[in-house]
């Protein structure tokens, strides 16, 4: 059987270091591993999928910012260049030590299970948070 590993680096690879790896169906769990470590040995930060998924991790969470930062900008919440900036001057220097996960966590009293309220309030009570009708 042959082994066979995805490996989906994030542009620009030079200046970031995640890498997304997913093996086949049929991959060892042993050769994804070993992927992983020789990725790390490179200065790498490499992340499993335990499937495959369209877009990937990082591509996913970077369609449903962007859907959002369009939504406000459609609704004239805000111009592109204030997104922009709740973006670079915000969450990107926060998430840049800390993930969604572990913010929640910090910042809502019950951690996820509020976040998840949140959610469902938006997503699903509001028509779609994301996209106005």
């Amino acid at each position: 059987m042959i082994n066979i590993s995805f490996r989906h680096p994030i542009n620009p690879p030079t200046t970031i270091p995640l890498v997304e790896i997913i093996g086949a169906p049929w991959t060892d769990k042993d050769f994804v591993d070993l992927a992983i470590e020789r990725y790390r040995s490179l200065g790498m930060e490499p992340i499993r999928l335990k499937k495959e998924v369209d877009g990937f991790v990082v591509n996913r969470l970077q369609y449903a910012i962007l859907c959002a930062a369009l939504q406000l900008v459609q609704d004239g919440v805000a111009d592109p260049e204030d997104v922009d900036r709740a973006v670079t001057h915000g969450l990107a220097c926060r998430w840049s030590f800390m993930g969604p996960f572990q913010t929640i966590d910090l910042n809502a009293p019950k951690g996820i299970d509020d976040c998840k309220v949140f959610c469902f309030f938006f997503l699903v009570r509001k028509n779609n948070f994301f996209f106005s009708k």
